[in-house]
């Protein structure tokens, strides 16, 4: 996976009906296959900056972009949302929110097979993706029967599985319980590396 460069110039974005931006001024250079984690406290605008990366702000309203946000030189919110979606990947906060299959390998399919990419590939990025979260032999089991913190490694499965370029990654690390915090990276690691050897633990909060 080549990955995609990511620049923010002097990047702000006002609510409306608020007073003051929740961010502004914000200048990032984020390279091809470079990680880079964002964090901070609740509020203070992880989550918007993930949606003016992938074009869902301000292109969904309820607000005003000041500055530039570039994916390989275009604009996300300006570009076609289709297109957009090969680069970009968004996982939210809660793995449930976006399960639109009832089993485990349909559910890691989903995301390439919306890209028209080919069956054969397709299968190839499936069982990758689930090996790489340990998930390889519950691909036949309907997914409300994994525990919470394995439907979130399994959000980032689909994340993988779709190969987009660049993820944007929204969780609380101390949710999924002992065993799927030591999970969720490894999927991520594993959709910038396009292979399943990757390996990272993240102690729970």
């Amino acid at each position: 996976m080549s990955g995609t460069t990511i620049t923010c110039r002097k990047l702000g974005f006002l609510y409306d009906g608020e007073e003051q931006p929740v961010i502004q001024n914000i200048n990032l250079e984020i390279a091809r296959n470079q990680r880079v984690a964002i964090i901070g406290a609740s509020g203070s605008g992880k989550s918007t900056l993930c949606q003016l990366l992938c074009g869902l702000l301000p292109r969904s309203g309820g607000g005003t972009r000041e500055g530039e946000v570039l994916l390989d030189g275009i604009d996300p919110a300006a570009a076609p949302i289709a297109s957009i979606a090969e680069a970009v990947g968004v996982l939210f906060q809660d793995p449930d929110a976006q399960l639109v299959q009832g089993i485990v390998e349909d559910e890691a399919a989903f995301g390439p097979e919306n890209m028209r990419v080919s069956p054969a590939e397709i299968e190839e990025r499936v069982a990758q993706s689930l090996a790489a979260v340990g998930l390889l032999d519950r691909r036949l089991d309907p997914v409300r029967r994994l525990s919470g913190g394995q439907r979130a490694a399994h959000g980032h499965c689909r994340g993988a599985g779709a190969a987009a370029a660049a993820l944007r990654l929204r969780r609380r690390l101390r949710e999924p319980g002992r065993r799927g915090a030591g999970e969720l990276p490894a999927a991520v690691l594993h959709a910038a590396d396009g292979g399943p050897d990757a390996h990272y633990r993240v102690r729970p909060l």
